[in-house]
């Protein structure tokens, strides 16, 4: 039995499928997620959220390749070194590379 609560049970990754969940992405994140829809699903790229309690923290794109490179937070702010350390495990969980690149715009 673990005396402390398990942080990672707060945290889970959500596939955004339709493009109302890239719409309602982008709004409570305020970037422009909506806009890439179509490119997305032209080019096979799927997008996810990380969320904590049901809210967004980081916005990211898994490439056809099984791996991310374009991960952002609230208004295009770049994750932070905690955030990967929970949103790493979760990707290796699925199989996804983390290849983050914050010069990358999908």
């Amino acid at each position: 039995m673990h005396a402390h609560k398990d942080t990672m049970t707060d945290y889970k990754l959500v596939l955004l499928e339709t493009q109302d969940d890239y719409v309602e992405e982008g709004k409570r994140q305020e970037h422009a997620l909506a806009h890439f829809y179509a490119h997305f699903q032209e080019k096979g790229i799927l997008a996810y959220s990380l969320r904590k309690d049901g809210e967004p923290v980081l916005t990211l794109s898994v490439q056809p390749g099984k791996f991310t490179d374009h991960i952002v937070g609230y208004r295009n702010r770049p994750p932070t070194d905690d955030e990967f350390s929970i949103l790493n495990p979760l990707l290796a969980a699925r199989g996804i590379e983390n290849r983050y690149d914050p010069g990358t715009i999908c």
